[in-house]
């Protein structure tokens, strides 16, 4: 036995793991031309790379509705790049994107980066392009288009199909078109490039509320209403009282029917009639009082008054009915909420519609 022991190990054969190939490494002298072609070429690819690294964050960070804005209010140069920008996006954001990125990934590819200088490529390559075109994204992106119009047509076949998949996995790249109002009303009160003034600002927030008020968020209730029952004899006080209120216009009613409004008398009609004729208030009643409900959009309040055919107008919860009157509105009620001021004459007596 120590004999066979003896002749396997005499006998056995060596196993060795093959020799480990090596990259041949170019040695290139740091004194001559080629080295310096080698150096500037690195250069010119982090350089490049950091462009399309840029672009991909400055493009992809534009929105259609805001570049239209630029392309038709915007300054000067905005107005001139906008749409040269708009017209690039138009090609397809997601096959813009994968032409970037490739590009990108092909120029710091070929650059060659090698661990030790890893952080400076990374430097200009990626977080200076991005910080300047997060800034300068439009003037940068209008000055490449060319260039970039050109390399979505060489990578055509590669980058569309791409582009395509990445629109069907994830849908088309959709803007938002449109601001809630609410949402619309808070950006303009954080403040705009402009700096609106306080009253700028102010009268742009009534606006965009406007259209969601009712008649009844204005209205002058029933019982601050100021009217004239229809058997009241207009003599020289009951004037002089209606003067010194300021009304233009004074609601008319039934003596025995209090719900039921037969007219107006307007101010126009009292300046002509002579009091000492003492007439009922009924026989000098010039104009129809028309009636809306309290749930109508003060829209359409202000188009029936631009109509001319009122200035006020009855709000019941019946229309054409003798009950359910709840107040009044008049076309200065409507003016104010949409100014968001309230309108002060020497011969007004304020009343608050909004408690």
């Amino acid at each position: 036995m120590d004999n066979l022991a003896h002749h396997l190990r005499a006998n056995r054969t060596e196993i060795s793991s093959p020799p480990v190939q090596t990259e041949p490494h170019v040695h290139v002298d740091p004194n001559s031309t080629l080295f310096l072609w080698y150096i500037l070429a690195i250069v010119a690819l982090v350089l490049l790379g950091g462009v399309f690294s840029g672009l991909t964050l400055g493009l992809m960070g534009l929105d259609t509705v805001n570049l239209q804005v630029l392309a038709i209010s915007g300054t000067p140069d905005e107005r001139r790049q906008a749409p040269r920008v708009l017209k690039l996006v138009g090609r397809g954001r997601h096959t813009m994107l994968v032409v970037l990125l490739l590009e990108h990934g092909y120029s710091l590819g070929w650059a060659g980066m090698s661990a030790s200088i890893n952080k400076t490529p990374f430097l200009v390559g990626r977080i200076l392009p991005q910080s300047i075109c997060d800034r300068y994204g439009l003037a940068i992106g209008s000055s490449f288009a060319p260039l970039i119009k050109v390399l979505i047509v060489l990578m055509y076949p590669v980058a569309k199909p791409i582009g395509m998949v990445l629109d069907f996995v994830l849908g088309a790249h959709s803007d938002p078109v449109t601001y809630r109002k609410a949402e619309l009303k808070t950006f303009v009160s954080l403040g705009v490039e402009d700096k609106l003034g306080e009253e700028e600002l102010g009268l742009l927030g009534s606006v965009l509320e406007f259209s969601g008020k009712r008649v009844r968020d204005v209205m002058t209730a029933k019982e601050d209403m100021y009217a004239l029952p229809s058997e009241k004899i207009v003599d020289e006080e009951l004037v002089s009282e209606i003067l010194k209120k300021g009304f233009s216009r004074i609601p008319v009613y039934e003596t025995q029917s209090p719900g039921k409004f037969i007219g107006c008398l307007t101010l126009r009609r009292l300046v002509e009639y002579d009091p000492t004729d003492l007439l009922p208030a009924s026989v000098l009643v010039a104009q129809v009082l028309p009636q809306c409900q309290p749930d109508l959009p003060l829209l359409e309040a202000m188009a029936y008054f631009q109509m001319g055919r009122s200035h006020l107008m009855l709000v019941t919860s019946s229309p054409g009915q003798d009950k359910g009157v709840l107040g009044l509105v008049t076309l200065e009620d409507v003016v104010e909420e949409l100014i968001g001021k309230e309108i002060i004459d020497e011969t007004d007596v304020y009343i608050d519609t909004h408690r």
